[in-house]
């Protein structure tokens, strides 16, 4: 049975350290009082993460939080329980019900604005163009300092840029230039495509797997294109439009092909061995799922995609939230799970879906965890991928009325963008950023690129793509 009122671990403040020496000491009197014949027995460590939150990224995989600790089958219940999946919805609520929100008196004072946002689009989206390949892929990581272009690749970053140029344009649908790119983009994958058992998939160079992560990334940006097409009146030829949906229909099958038994997506298909591994990965089943309910919702022909939807999601929130928890709050997997859910849950919830108030419970409880668990305002590389589900979570919360969550929401989607901006080359905030001001660059695939960290010279196009989205869900959904 799950337990009504679930104890809420954000309201413990003590330290370990502190924790350890008062258990030690009522010991030591209980020792001395009674004889050493009472043996008392120690009560359970109640999970406190937050000190090792401020560490340098560099150390924390070297601290330990005993979270693997053996528990005393005496002990009370654990924080994280063992939850059926119909039990799941009561936990999760009981859950979302206790968390505490940070108050912030200042939040009127705003350090974004509109024009900041703004001007770091497009100078981003400019920069994503300037690293497109004459073939129609990207340059993937570029030191400026050293000037250095890394030929490292991988298709999963290669189709999400592809993603993130493509909402660029669809941002921006009257800029011909980025639309230009997008095709070129789109031509690029469309003469790499292999013909599988009834189906076609993603065969990017070089690779030995079509992982099921590249193929939903680049369904995303196909479906992006034809939204944008559609929505905005934009005369594309027939045959273009036709292409693309073939392309489409392609991935979209090849990805239905993909799931498990276990309602998740396998990881990658063995193109040599023509067979699909039998793992999954949190990043590709959200980058799965996300396409999945893209097209349900935005593009005809694919409601038949909506009953897998229903289906799995409540698997895959279970198994990322409390599932994983019971090993460590601060989970990898949660972590990789992260932004996709919460924009797929979003998604969901704005549908109403089956049970979709569950999967807004799910949204907030998310955000709750990136920023006061993950500590994600106090990381040292760039985290601008956590702001498409921090905006997503700040949505939700304004839709239900719940003012706690989405000030704090808002508050750190403020002052974390607001770091995250100083890090552009060239960018409007730059001139707050000592290293660039020190470091001044006029090449074209530097200016608009975002750095890895504050005094990282690297310019990967993975992490200019999800910063790059982050602000524009920002600028419509918390600026405008």
């Amino acid at each position: 049975m799950v337990r009504s009122n679930v104890v809420n671990p954000f309201k413990e403040r003590r330290s370990v350290w502190a924790q350890y020496v008062t258990t030690s000491l009522s010991c030591l009197a209980v020792l001395w009082v009674v004889s050493i014949l009472l043996k008392p027995s120690l009560p359970r460590k109640e999970m406190n993460l937050r000190w090792s939150e401020s560490l340098p990224e560099s150390n924390k995989d070297n601290v330990s939080t005993d979270d693997d600790e053996q528990v005393d089958d005496n002990s009370e219940e654990p924080i994280f329980p063992d939850v059926t999946l119909d039990e799941y919805p009561g936990w999760l609520n009981s859950f979302y019900k206790g968390l505490e929100f940070e108050i912030h008196p200042d939040l009127n004072t705003r350090r974004l604005t509109k024009d900041i946002l703004e001007k770091s689009l497009e100078m981003g989206c400019d920069n994503m163009v300037a690293n497109m390949r004459p073939e129609g892929n990207f340059n993937y990581q570029y030191n400026f300092v050293e000037k250095v272009l890394d030929d490292d690749d991988m298709a999963v970053r290669q189709a999400g840029a592809l993603w993130g140029l493509s909402m660029c344009w669809q941002y921006r649908p009257d800029n011909h230039m980025w639309h230009v790119a997008v095709d070129k983009g789109i031509d690029f994958y469309a003469s790499h495509m292999a013909d599988g058992d009834g189906f076609r998939y993603l065969a990017y160079p070089g690779e030995t797997d079509s992982e099921s992560g590249g193929n939903a990334l680049l369904g995303l940006a196909l479906i992006e294109y034809l939204r944008t097409v559609k929505e905005n009146n934009i005369q594309v030829d027939a045959t273009r439009i036709e292409k693309v949906k073939g392309l489409l229909k392609d991935i979209i099958e090849f990805l239905k092909f993909m799931q498990l038994e276990d309602q998740h997506f396998s990881q990658g298909y063995r193109m040599d061995q023509k067979r699909k591994r039998n793992y999954s990965s949190p990043y590709f089943d959200g980058e799965t799922m996300l396409c999945f309910i893209k097209a349900a919702k935005y593009i005809d022909g694919y409601q038949d995609l909506i009953p897998i939807i229903e289906s799995a999601a409540p698997v895959m929130a279970r198994k990322y939230t409390v599932s994983a928890w019971r090993e460590e709050h601060d989970s990898d997997e949660t972590k990789g799970f992260y932004q996709w859910s919460s924009m797929l849950f979003t998604e969901y919830y704005e549908a109403r879906y089956k049970d979709y108030e569950l999967f807004g419970d799910y949204v907030i409880v998310l955000g709750h965890w990136i920023i006061h668990t993950h500590g994600i305002l106090d990381r040292l590389k760039n985290t601008g991928y956590a702001y498409e589900g921090i905006v997503s979570a700040y949505t939700v919360a304004k839709a239900r009325g719940h003012k706690q969550a989405r000030d704090d929401f808002a508050y750190t989607i403020d002052n974390g963008l607001y770091k995250l901006i100083q890090w552009q080359v060239g960018g409007p905030l730059a001139h707050e950023n000592s290293f660039l001001v020190e470091n001044p660059t006029e090449e074209k695939i530097a200016i608009g690129g975002i750095m890895n960290g504050r005094k990282d010279p690297t310019i990967r196009i993975d992490t200019t793509q999800h910063q790059l989205h982050s602000l524009m869900l920002a600028s419509s959904l918390v600026y405008s």
